[in-house]
């Protein structure tokens, strides 16, 4: 009768032990799930808090012509061609883009990208025309959707410069394809979005990490951010599979006289997947200047920045020792010297242990005798911003249980089995 007993009972702590292990393993499997959700949610949530993209369509030339336009330069005649959709202004992109605020012009709707990314074909079809100038960069690649704004400007000294981004939907999947979304900068005629140091236009065959990515032949990818889903993204909250780092515009101008500009975009090889270029607020600028004027990096990483400096005359200034200063921010007080090259560029880089956000300028003072002296000429820069953030680190408290609850239900079935036999 005990045997018996003894029996029904190890029946029943067999069926509630298989019972509690089943438990513990499906609770793994669960908080398997919820490590991986929890985790997404919160770095979804800090990026978004952190930096909202965002974008209100418009189409007046003129509004948007006069947002783009910083110091020394004049603008008129402003002009837009293009479907209602296709341009506008954008605010919230630094840390994503690179770029705070500015106009932004693209081959589809700009509403496609705000992010998160969660699509690779966004697509926006106005069944418009492509523009010539676009084909002429890419032959044999036809135009559509083209969004064009121009205008006449007169600079006030012999050179000028803006910063912009390039992002794509065609990226990485349709790199060296006919897919071969293109832009331009065109003053008077000539194309001035270049690969820097090239002349190359910026387009997705010329910018890319290869196809398949990192296996493929890539293309100045020194210059390329990926945030493709199927390669490893998302990485930036933007709709957007790709997209360049931030580039500066320059051409030598004839200072004091008007030129012509125009911004176009358009697809290429179809109507098919939306491309755009973000251009930043108030860069469009004639004289000394300092880029890129806002970025933002992990505390400990290296920023470089770069000076201009153009007497009113349009001459550089070649071969003379420049001061860079931070004015306020974490590393306030903290300064830098280079010499300019023939161009009346010179470089400075440095980097920072503390979060923040730092203002600097670079200026230059024409030497004097005597130290009592004040200097005749005086040139300055533009204000960069460059924000340092530091790294973030998501508990891992759940990814501590869940081996553990693995381990449990195992040996569990280990001493089961045993009993089993033992009986």
């Amino acid at each position: 009768m005990s045997g018996f007993v003894l029996r029904t009972v190890f029946e029943k702590t067999k069926v509630i032990g298989v019972v509690l292990i089943l438990i513990m393993l499906c609770t793994g499997v669960a908080s398997a799930e919820r490590v991986g959700q929890q985790k997404e949610a919160i770095a979804q949530d800090f990026v978004i808090q952190l930096n909202p993209l965002s974008t209100v369509y418009m189409t007046d030339a003129d509004s948007l012509a006069q947002s783009l336009v910083g110091s020394g330069v004049t603008i008129s005649d402003a002009q837009f061609t293009g479907a209602g959709n296709c341009a506008g202004t954008f605010a919230g992109g630094d840390g994503i883009i690179g770029i705070t605020q500015g106009v932004i012009i693209s081959s589809g709707d700009i509403a496609n990208v705000i992010g998160p990314n969660t699509l690779d074909d966004i697509t926006a079809d106005f069944n418009q025309p492509g523009d010539p100038e676009l084909d002429a960069l890419i032959p044999g690649f036809p135009t559509h959707d083209a969004c064009i704004l121009e205008f006449d400007f007169v600079p006030a000294a012999g050179i000028i410069q803006f910063n912009y981004v390039f992002t794509s939907d065609e990226y990485n999947e349709y790199v060296d394809s006919e897919y071969n979304d293109v832009f331009g900068f065109f003053v008077d005629g000539q194309n001035i979005a270049l690969i820097p140091g090239t002349t190359i236009p910026v387009a997705i065959n010329n910018v890319n990490n290869g196809n398949p990515f990192g296996v493929g032949t890539p293309s100045h990818p020194e210059f390329y951010v990926n945030n493709d889903l199927d390669d490893g993204g998302p990485f930036l909250d933007t709709e957007m599979d790709g997209l360049t780092t931030v580039f500066a515009a320059t051409a030598q101008m004839t200072p004091n006289v008007k030129h012509h500009m125009k911004l176009a975009i358009a697809d290429a090889g179809d109507e098919l997947y939306d491309s755009n270029v973000f251009i930043e607020g108030s860069s469009l600028v004639s004289g000394s200047s300092l880029v890129p004027t806002s970025a933002t990096n992990t505390v400990g990483q290296t920023h470089t920045l770069t000076a201009t400096f153009i007497f009113d005359t349009g001459e550089p200034l070649s071969g003379q020792e420049v001061t860079f200063t931070i004015t306020a921010g974490p590393n306030a007080g903290l300064t830098g010297t280079a010499v300019t090259n023939e161009f009346g560029v010179a470089t400075w880089s440095y980097s920072s242990s503390s979060p923040g956000t730092d203002t600097i300028i670079a200026t230059w003072d024409e030497p004097v005798d005597q130290p009592d002296q004040v200097a005749q000429t005086h040139l300055e820069t533009n204000n960069a911003f460059k924000t340092w953030v530091a790294g973030s680190n998501i508990p891992e408290f759940p990814s501590v249980v869940l081996p553990a609850t693995f381990i449990i239900g195992l040996l569990g079935a280990v001493f089961l089995i045993k009993r089993t036999k033992e009986q």
